[in-house]
């Protein structure tokens, strides 16, 4: 009975929770007296109302059961009073006894060697900014690699094309940052003049490291988007051979950029286009193969030297520069005879030779130019 009036709330607390969910009031006190078969002693966790507490038999026939605090009534089938138990945390589970197997079977490790990429990064090189992005039909665009290069050696065909009526751009692949004379700012202003006394519609700079092109697909790439750009008819280079070895590798990567600009699955975002004509400037290559044609720059020629006059830092007072080799005359002497030893071989005062790799076609013989004697 002393038992009794301590409450159902506290018997429960003697219990194991999933014990006493199973038993009715009478069952579980019975089995916290011991008269259920259970031993004199017993001890349980008590059901937590939001704080500690103990409950504890210490003998079946001792004097009294005591606890820590005093439990309302509390019936774990009734929701009402059920909500008020606080979970109790889950029991780990046992350690499984049975020693761990391990797997006798090798790890399959890939046997092939890790394959690197031995080729170095490549640097992307495309100017800060953007060339242009402005579309511009020209019928003829001179390509050379240092600003100057064009006015030495094609600057009278390109006046010429312009008096005709045809539309005449320039790309100037690099800055001309490593030159001796002047600097890259200075030659950009001279540059820009000599394109006023040139009549060119466009002039334009890639942005390439000066004593360093090199032909690589990116900067083909780089050189087909502005040819595309620019959709020319006709291309002039450079000579296959030169001094300079930007000379020398410029030409071949302004053919190779020629045949890519038509590839369209290249560059996609800007449509095809594929020069129909590449010329070869040969003004001073006198190692160069004999030039396929000269045009007639006899009314030009004082144009042509007026831009080249435009580049005061690189040829005031010299006697070389780029591809002309010297005699000891001032650097202007050389350009002016060079000029009229091709104009004596289409028998005219001044002329540029060019060079192809194509046979020249001819309809009727009768128009032929330049007399055998």
């Amino acid at each position: 009975a002393a038992g009794v009036s301590v409450g159902f709330g506290l018997v429960l607390g003697m219990l194991p929770a999933k014990r006493a969910a199973l038993m009715d009031p009478v069952e579980a006190l019975g089995y916290v007296l011991g008269v259920g078969g259970r031993g004199s002693r017993v001890e349980g966790r008590g059901i937590r109302l939001g704080g500690r507490r103990e409950s504890r038999i210490t003998d079946a026939a001792g004097p009294s059961l005591t606890n820590s605090c005093s439990l309302p009534s509390i019936d774990p089938y009734n929701p009402d009073t059920r909500s008020n138990l606080e979970p109790l945390a889950p029991r780990p589970s046992p350690p499984d006894p049975r020693p761990a197997t391990l797997d006798p079977r090798p790890s399959t490790l890939d046997p092939r060697p890790s394959t690197l990429d031995p080729r170095p990064p490549t640097l992307d090189p495309r100017p800060s900014t953007p060339v242009s992005s402005r579309m511009t039909n020209v019928s003829v665009l001179a390509i050379a690699a240092h600003r100057d290069d064009v006015e030495l050696t094609c600057g009278g065909t390109l006046v010429k094309a312009a008096r005709q009526g045809h539309a005449t751009g320039i790309i100037d692949l690099t800055r001309g940052e490593t030159g001796t004379r002047g600097s890259a700012e200075l030659r950009e202003r001279e540059s820009q003049r000599a394109a006023d006394v040139l009549g060119v519609t466009e002039r334009c700079n890639l942005g390439l490291p000066d004593a360093g092109i090199v032909n690589t697909p990116e900067t083909r790439a780089l050189l087909a988007r502005e040819i595309r750009r620019l959709a020319p008819r006709v291309v002039i280079a450079p000579a296959p051979e030169g001094r300079h070895p930007d000379h020398r590798i410029a030409s071949e990567l302004i053919r190779d950029a020629c045949f890519i600009s038509g590839l369209a699955k290249v560059e996609p975002d800007i449509p095809k286009h594929r020069p129909f004509k590449v010329l070869y400037s040969l003004t001073y290559r006198e190692f160069a193969p004999k030039p396929t044609f000269i045009v007639d720059i006899s009314e030009e020629f004082e144009a042509k030297m007026e831009a080249i006059g435009c580049y005061a830092s690189q040829f005031e007072g010299v006697t070389q520069a780029g591809e002309v080799y010297p005699n000891g005359e001032p650097l202007l002497e050389i350009i002016r005879h060079q000029a009229a030893h091709y104009g004596s071989l289409i028998r005219t005062r001044y002329g540029e030779p060019y060079y192809t790799r194509e046979t020249m076609r001819v309809d009727d013989i009768t128009k032929l130019e330049v007399s055998s004697f």
